[in-house]
């Protein structure tokens, strides 16, 4: 029976490993800031 416990418990914290770090990617797209002119400009010039 331990085993079997052990067994869930690391299922648990892989699937929950994969489950925030999935949220903090779309947190870090849908936050990421919009390019500012300037920044554009500066990234046009080392093309």
């Amino acid at each position: 029976m331990e085993s079997k416990t052990t067994l869930i418990v690391v299922a648990l914290v892989v699937l929950v490993h994969f489950i925030v770090g999935i949220a903090f990617l779309v947190y870090r797209v849908t936050t990421a800031k919009k390019p500012t002119k300037k920044s554009e400009e500066e990234n046009a010039d080392e093309k």
